[in-house]
């Protein structure tokens, strides 16, 4: 679940096999990489107005994560002396969102191996930051 129209932030609510990731900031230029207490608290308030069932549920750990975004997302296929390369980059806040689908692209990237050198493809859009 995402919600990227709160003006308090975006927040995204993803649940996997034993767990539920909640997150949701969006700071231009931050570069700390320790928790702030007031961010979580307002992290995990949007996360259960989102998703009730959250609320009382134990917080099993705590990240940040720094994560350089750029408008469009980057799949390359690169040859590194020699060896072939796929990168994958430009994901910023959406990396958990949007992972089934880049790794899907990255999956049919690597088995096209026809081409050779540098071969690009762009065009996934994202939303601009606020």
């Amino acid at each position: 679940m995402l919600d990227d129209d709160d003006p308090a932030g975006p927040t995204h609510v993803v649940p996997r096999g034993r767990d539920v990731v909640c997150g949701g900031t969006a700071v231009e230029g931050a570069t700390g990489t320790e928790p702030d207490p007031q961010v979580e608290a307002a992290v995990l308030a949007r996360a259960c107005a989102l998703v009730p069932a959250l609320r009382g549920q134990p917080v099993l750990s705590r990240a940040v994560g720094l994560r350089p975004g750029r408008p469009t997302v980057g799949l390359e296929r690169l040859d590194l002396d020699g060896r072939p390369v796929a990168a994958c980059y430009g994901h910023g806040g959406a990396g958990v969102t949007l992972s089934w689908g880049c790794a899907a692209e990255v999956a049919g990237l690597v088995q096209r191996r026809s081409a050779q050198g540098v071969q690009r493809h762009r065009g996934v859009q994202r939303r601009p930051r606020r």
